[in-house]
């Protein structure tokens, strides 16, 4: 009985155990720090090794293996704008009943919109800020963010767009264990209507071809039908 009460302190203590992130891309650079409890520990950047190992003595690699007909054959699934927009509304919607207990502690992004045509420049700028209108209030719904600074701005001396973005939150075991089984139901509920609506076009497109088909035969014998008849004419002028 003593045994089973100790293990269950320590579920629940690594339960309770707060974890953090913080991620940032700025200037080109990303940079990853995580901690646990008091303990910190950056990722990336990579602390540079003081003693670097001689070109020579590194292995050398090995061939990569020629993939497959079959492999290649897969069908692979392709994300497209609206399917991420879709699923990040469907996880929002689904944490927005953790709200109190789900914080942000900084969410930061400038975001800038650059091109060579000034019009698609102008039109992508619309498509971005139309986006975070309506990502933004699901997403305060489902967190309290305690630092927000986002911006979007347009540049036409730039040709691509850029962004400086830093994400850094704090969570315990457990509420880490409901982000993810949210966004697995997310992601499941979104594979469930990707997969309907797949159907559903190829129903359609076999139904269009079918009657493509129809359409094409029936004038087919209409056209032999009336080959006979004027060959008749023919022999009886």
């Amino acid at each position: 009985m003593t045994a089973l009460a100790i293990i269950l302190a320590i579920i629940i203590l690594l339960l309770l155990l707060p974890v953090g992130v913080d991620a940032a891309f700025i200037g080109g650079v990303f940079s990853l720090s995580v901690k646990a409890g008091p303990l910190k520990l950056r990722i990336l950047p990579a602390k540079p090794k003081k003693n670097k190992k001689k070109a020579a003595e590194k292995k050398p690699k090995k061939p990569k293996k020629k993939k497959s007909a079959e492999t290649k054959s897969k069908p692979k699934l392709k994300f497209t704008f609206t399917d991420v927009k879709e699923i990040a509304g469907l996880a929002l919607r689904a944490l927005s009943r953790l709200r109190r207990f789900l914080s942000i502690d900084v969410l930061m992004v400038h975001l800038r919109v650059a091109g060579d045509d000034p019009y698609d420049t102008v039109r992508q700028y619309g498509a971005v800020n139309a986006a975070l209108g309506a990502l933004l209030p699901q997403l305060h719904r489902a967190f309290k963010i305690k630092n927000q600074d986002i911006r979007t701005a347009i540049d036409f001396s730039q040709e691509k767009t850029s962004a400086d973005v830093r994400f850094a939150a704090t969570y315990q075991i457990w509420e880490i264990f409901c982000i993810a089984f949210c966004a697995l139901g997310s992601a499941i509920a979104w594979l469930l209507r990707n997969r309907k609506r797949t159907k559903s076009a190829a129903a359609a497109a076999r139904a269009k071809a079918e009657k493509k088909k129809k359409k094409t035969d029936s004038q087919t014998e209409k056209t032999n039908k009336r080959a006979p008849c004027a060959a008749e004419e023919r022999k009886g002028s």
